[in-house]
């Protein structure tokens, strides 16, 4: 089937929710989009609005599809030639049928941002524990439950109660976003209970981190690897408001140490986007508090108070409309 073919049959089919003005230039035009994108959330919509600009101002062709994305990459797959340079994954943590299609597609030279299959393996809080220790990065101490160890949580957390402190951190060894996170536990009572009322199967007893205070600010830090490049941001773990970090700020305070963190998970993480948290505690130490946020929130802070500053959501369409063209395959002759 040529693209043109494989476009005329599947662009009203799967290409319905595509934000407004995404998609059609490439569809119309009868070819595979340089980057696809499939997501699912619907506050990434003004996100993929802009990344469809950012592609149509290098001259690249961008198609985002949301209902009916896991057929429509498996259709993809199955036919040979047809690959975009770059897919775009804002889904496969929900729709699990992606992950198939997409590594066939990757077989073919298209590059997926990020691999389904290593962000399912960083997306276990868990896993990335155990990495980052082995691989001697700074993280707060930490115990990993089971769900069937609930029945022996006091004598768990009497053996580690010196270290772990109080209060402690619970967090499920998956998910993201904040979302069940406890971070005032003090008992086995708390742990046991949070087992049976979250349902979850496996979570982390972390040590709370206490950060210092740097020019009135809490030495708090999200920091984004795009593809090679690390921007790191103060991150209020309160108020979740952002702010980047200055080149000067970074000689003043004595923050280089982010860049060098930041490029050490990447290289245990194998993906080409994702946010860490990193703390600067009361002790001087540098501490990696959340492993490896391997879907960011792109929300702009320009919509949201606690988004994504605008500059940096423009890098972040920038830093995929680059790995487009670098992987972009010659139009074929008609």
């Amino acid at each position: 089937m040529s693209a043109r073919a494989f476009l005329a049959a599947t662009s009203a089919a799967f290409f319905p929710e595509a934000p407004s003005g995404l998609g059609n230039r490439s569809l119309l035009a009868g070819v595979v989009p340089d980057i696809l994108a499939v997501w699912d959330w619907e506050l990434d919509r003004p996100f993929l609005t802009r990344l469809g600009r950012a592609c149509a101002a290098r001259g690249l062709l961008f198609a985002a599809a949301r209902e009916g994305c896991e057929a429509l990459l498996a259709r993809l797959a199955s036919s040979p030639g047809l690959a975009p340079a770059v897919v775009f994954d804002r889904a496969s943590d929900v729709a699990p049928g992606l992950a198939a299609p997409l590594l066939a597609l990757e077989a073919r030279g298209c590059r997926a941002v990020n691999q389904a299959g290593r962000m399912a393996w960083c997306r276990d809080k868990a896993t990335m524990h155990l990495e980052l220790v082995a691989a001697g990065v700074q993280v707060p101490y930490g115990v990993i439950i089971t769900s069937d160890q609930a029945m022996r949580a006091g004598g768990v957390l009497a053996e580690h109660a010196q270290s772990l402190g109080a209060p402690f951190v619970i967090k499920p060894a998956e998910g993201g976003g904040g979302e069940g996170v406890v971070l005032d536990a003090s008992s086995a009572a708390d742990v046991a209970y949070y087992l049976e009322e979250r349902g979850y199967d496996k979570i982390i007893l972390q040590r709370r981190v206490v950060p210092c205070s740097l020019g009135g600010r809490r030495g708090w830090f999200r920091v984004f690897y795009l593809a090679g490049s690390v921007v790191p941001c103060w991150w209020d773990d309160r108020t979740h408001v952002y702010r980047q970090v200055s080149v000067a700020e970074t000689e003043t305070s004595g923050l280089g140490r982010l860049r060098e963190l930041t490029l050490e998970i990447a290289r245990i993480a194998g993906i080409d986007f994702f946010t860490t948290e990193i703390a600067l505690d009361v002790a001087g130490e540098m501490v990696v508090v959340d492993f490896v946020n391997e879907m960011p929130d792109l929300r702009c802070q320009t919509d949201y108070p606690d988004g994504v500053p605008e500059p940096l959501v423009d890098a972040v369409a920038a830093m995929l409309v680059d790995l487009a063209v670098a992987g972009r395959r010659p139009a074929p002759h008609r």
